[in-house]
């Protein structure tokens, strides 16, 4: 609870506006374990770099960076929003809380909202395409102990530079009455690209993982039915690639 707000203190927004408006080449490195809002100065600035906690050794690393001796290939763990009012009310000063069912990339699904940055986002200095997924189709509720659904997915560095892409799997329940998040990440891995390399690589989720508590009966339940698989490079990424499995009792 030592945060009263999201955004950046005054003085370092003042810096970026200076800075912004002598050079238009400007990259801001934000030190932090979590979100930070950005509305007051991120379309002055060409990037952002989020280094997180990253040690004695950071500054050398943000400088191999920022020359190109390293692609960058980090992806968001959380969900960067336009503004604090689209997240959950919170007291810094509360002895308690109380975290509902949706929250992160599962909340701004449900309410339909619109991050700044989505979970799982991140750029690179090359570009990926991630095309042909393909997984099982049929499935037997009695495999569910030692099952798992096989996945496949292609992914191409499309630019002219080395770096890797973490290829992110998430996973939509069957229609139902119960009320549950729209898409959950499943699985996820990252792989390295030479320009202009192809690679075809496969993940597997567990059956279990499919499973959702029931407090009623206290109890994980696995519905059958068509589940739908994405594969994309983040949560939000508008070239989601589809298919479906089926789960039979």
């Amino acid at each position: 609870g030592d945060r009263y707000y999201l955004h950046l203190h005054q003085q370092d927004i003042d810096i970026i506006h200076i800075a912004a408006a002598a050079n238009k080449k400007v990259v801001v490195s934000l030190v932090a374990g979590s979100a930070i809002t950005v509305e007051e100065w991120h379309n002055e600035v060409p990037a952002i770099i989020q280094t997180f906690y990253n040690g004695m050794e950071g500054g050398h690393a943000l400088a191999r960076l920022l020359f190109g001796e390293v692609n960058p290939s980090g992806k968001l763990p959380f969900t960067v929003p336009v503004t604090e009012g689209d997240l959950p009310p919170f007291n810094s000063f509360a002895d308690t809380a109380h975290y509902g069912y949706y929250h992160g990339y599962t909340l701004f699904d449900k309410e339909k909202k619109q991050p700044r940055y989505p979970f799982g986002y991140g750029l690179s200095y090359t570009q990926f395409k991630i095309s042909y997924l393909k997984t099982s189709e049929v499935f037997k509720t009695s495999d569910v102990s030692s099952g798992s659904v096989r996945i496949t997915v292609k992914v191409k560095n499309t630019g002219k530079h080395q770096g890797a892409e973490v290829v992110q799997v998430y996973v939509s329940p069957p229609a139902g009455s119960i009320d549950r998040p729209e898409k959950l990440l499943r699985a996820f891995k990252k792989v390295y690209l030479q320009p202009g390399e192809e690679q075809t690589i496969e993940l597997n989720i567990p059956l279990n993982d499919l499973a959702w508590y029931n407090p009623a009966t206290k109890a994980w339940v696995i519905d059958a039915g068509t589940y739908t698989v994405l594969a994309g490079n983040q949560s939000r990424d508008a070239e989601m690639q589809q298919t479906t499995f089926t789960l039979n009792r």
